[in-house]
């Protein structure tokens, strides 16, 4: 019979750290991918909206850095600009809100 040596035990993923002033590392650097798509003047991709709850929908915007007008109450209906459109950050999205149900 063969004698097998175990496998050995996976590493952990080693990742870069960030330095603070002193050169002492911090916290990991670490990219998140988001939703924003950027063109090349700082613009950002208008998230989809509709059927989400009001304040979900502000969040998300909020969290573009766009702006927001809502007209009415509930649920997301209708927007303007359209999903997909790059806008620059900071512009107002128009929001149209109708009821659940």
């Amino acid at each position: 019979a063969v004698a097998r040596t175990p496998a050995p035990a996976p590493r952990p993923l080693a990742l870069p750290t960030a330095a603070d002033a002193d050169g002492d590392p911090e916290v990991p650097a670490v990219e998140v991918a988001t939703r924003r798509t950027s063109d090349r003047s700082g613009g950002v991709a208008v998230p989809a909206l509709t059927g989400l709850p009001m304040r979900a929908a502000v969040r998300t915007l909020e969290a573009l850095d766009l702006g927001v007008e809502l007209s009415g109450t509930g649920r997301v209906t209708g927007q303007s600009p359209p999903p997909g459109r790059v806008v620059d950050r900071g512009v107002r999205v128009k929001l149209t809100l109708a009821p659940a149900g």
